[in-house]
Order: structure tokens, then C-alpha cells, then sequence
């Protein structure tokens, strides 16, 4: 990405990181969450067809990092949320 605007790569990540507060892994890491919290809450999809929909090839790779990022598993979350 940083070439095709004629940057140095740690030179974007720097700006990235200034404009919005995260390095631009971090980022991507965190609107893959965020879109599957969202289809969590609002679809009935099979959560191994959700993990792919956020771009997680391996199923237990997007179950680990979702349980880091929200302190629940996809399973538990869904759970709660359908408890609402």
C-alpha cells in the first residue's frame, strides 16, 4: 500500500497509527471484530461461516482473537447476546 502512494512503509504506519490511533494490523484486526459482533447480534449464520465473512481462514485463530478482544467466545457471545 505504501508504494502505491510513494511512501516508506513505516512512514504510513506511522501516519496511520497518528490519525487513527492504531497501526493499520490493529485496525483491520478490530473491524473484523466489530463486523462480527454485528452479524452475531443480527444474523442466525453458523459462526464458522461468520469467522470467513471477517476474513479468518482458520476458525480457532478468529475464536482465540475474538475471546482476547471481548472476553467472551463467539459461542458465549451469541448466548448473551440472545439474551437480550
Amino acid at each position: 500500500m505504501a508504494d502505491s502512494y510513494g511512501y516508506n512503509s513505516d512512514y504510513l504506519r506511522a501516519l496511520f497509527k497518528k490519525k487513527t490511533g492504531l497501526s493499520p494490523k490493529n485496525y483491520i484486526q478490530q473491524k473484523r471484530i466489530e463486523l462480527a459482533i454485528k452479524q452475531i447480534n443480527e444474523t442466525d449464520l453458523p459462526l464458522k461461516n461468520i469467522a470467513v465473512n471477517c476474513g479468518y481462514d482458520d476458525y480457532l485463530q478468529f475464536t482465540s482473537y475474538f475471546k482476547k478482544k471481548t472476553g467472551l467466545s463467539p459461542i458465549d457471545y451469541r448466548k448473551k447476546s440472545s439474551e437480550k
